[in-house]
């Protein structure tokens, strides 16, 4: 068996955090051992008892902690695709991690919290929809070197080029059945009550059942056998 990763994420809005305060939290999670740190990635959050908050632009943080980190791995839990143009992520994405050496991992997830969509003139709808066009440009982008075309979807027009990271895969179910074809090495979980925890855990294990060959290539490609120890 792999040995058990720790990661802490850090605060949001929780309270005010200034950069020095970070700085010394990022410090210390790399120096007591931890294994990774992660960053939500957020505009805004509006609440009916207590005023607005707006976290740190995470990618300029993500590059912050790039640079002033050296082992630990580290990331976005997880990257909006909804918020940013598909091709620019991924450009983001790799020059993070040549910044950190290798140690970025991409988080990827459509986005949930309507009212930060509005405030910043993002569009809400067909998220899934978005979500799913996005991760393809992103995949294809960071997994092709060199590789050029013409590439045309509802959503987007681009270019392509470039490398990959990590990815991860979200909580909705719907994403989930799509990209079936690029199984992420995790899921993430956020917070809910028990029952909406065991429905997602069903349909992880629903989605492994049905699609074997899928899960047992992605599994062979991401932890080799020389990586593993022989049972």
């Amino acid at each position: 068996m792999r040995p058990l990763k720790v990661g802490i994420q850090l605060p949001e809005v929780e309270r005010e955090v200034r950069w020095p305060e970070l700085l010394d939290m990022i410090r210390a999670i790399e120096d007591l051992g931890f294994d990774s740190i992660w960053l939500g990635e957020h505009l805004l959050y509006r609440w009916p008892d207590r005023p607005p908050r707006g976290p740190w632009e995470a990618w300029t943080e993500l590059a912050a902690i790039a640079a002033v980190t050296s082992r630990v791995e580290f990331g976005p839990l997880v990257a909006c695709t909804n918020f940013h143009n598909p091709a620019v992520l991924a450009k983001q994405a790799a020059t993070i991690d040549e910044i950190s050496g290798g140690r970025f991992i991409l988080g990827l997830g459509a986005g949930w919290n309507e009212p930060e969509f509005r405030a910043f003139g993002l569009p809400f709808d067909h998220r899934v929809d978005r979500f799913e066009e996005a991760y393809a440009i992103i995949r294809g982008l960071l997994a092709h070197r060199g590789y050029r075309e013409q590439f045309v979807r509802r959503y987007c027009e681009l270019h392509r080029d470039y490398f990959e990271p990590d990815l991860m895969l979200t909580r909705f179910q719907r994403i989930l059945d799509r990209m079936q074809p690029h199984l992420g090495a995790d899921w993430q979980r956020w917070s809910g009550s028990k029952e909406a925890y065991l429905k997602g855990v069903a349909n992880v294990r629903r989605f492994i059942r049905e699609r074997p060959a899928i899960v047992l290539d992605h599994f062979r490609r991401r932890f080799p056998p020389s990586d593993c120890l022989a049972n």
